[in-house]
């Protein structure tokens, strides 16, 4: 599985030896259905399962920021995925929120988990131009704006939580209030498909062969000194 994020990927010979990631939906995009379509923009919320949708609310909100005949369109049909487009010349902002301003109140929600989550991901299945992909989780007061990724490729995109725990050491992510995401089209006519929104541990603790391997290189280190 490949990751895009402002970190550097871990070599192969480790990224071979890690624990299976972990998962723990955010949004899945199977539920929740609506379809939009404007020429400046939209507002709008969905309902779905909560076991799909976290806090069961999304909140969408689209803007059109390209040439004047252009709209966007943002829609997600039964069973997914989410599709963002912009049609002859637009060029859209896709805001998306889960928490606080919808219906759900705050989510109150673990982002750590039992098994020790350490990033948000999204599947970004389909790119046409290019985009820059936004995050920002709060928690009570504190609120934590994530890096831009930027989106010109197919694959899956990580924000760390190092990020946060760097810039606001009493963040609390074990109960997150609200997350809101946003993608912005760099290019007129751009288009993304997202597939998923998830918890994920993306870099596992070491598994006990690795150990192993990383014990027995030390004892080998040791006897040639």
């Amino acid at each position: 599985m490949k990751y895009f994020s402002r970190w550097a990927s871990l070599p192969a010979f480790f990224a071979t030896c890690l624990l299976p990631s972990t998962v723990g939906a955010v949004d899945v995009f199977t539920d929740g259905v609506f379809s939009s379509t404007a020429a400046l923009g939209d507002v709008g919320e969905v309902q779905g399962a909560p076991t799909n949708i976290l806090g069961a609310f999304r909140s969408y909100e689209t803007a059109n920021f390209g040439s004047a005949t252009g709209s966007v369109s943002a829609s997600l049909s039964a069973g997914g995925p989410l599709q963002l487009t912009d049609n002859a010349g637009g060029m859209g902002t896709y805001w998306f929120g889960y928490g606080n301003a919808s219906s759900a109140g705050s989510l109150n929600a673990d982002f750590v988990g039992g098994t020790g989550w350490d990033s948000l991901v999204f599947a970004v299945d389909v790119v046409g131009g290019s985009g820059s992909l936004k995050l920002s989780l709060n928690s009570g007061p504190d609120t934590f704006a994530f890096s831009d990724l930027n989106v010109s490729n197919s694959g899956d995109y990580a924000f760390l939580y190092s990020e946060v725990t760097n810039a606001i050491p009493t963040f609390d992510l074990t109960s997150v209030d609200g997350v809101t995401f946003e993608m912005e089209s760099l290019a007129p006519d751009s288009s993304f498909t997202i597939s998923g929104f998830t918890r994920e541990t993306t870099i596992p603790e070491p598994s006990t062969g690795l150990l192993l391997v990383l014990g027995s290189l030390t004892l080998l280190r040791r006897k040639r000194a």
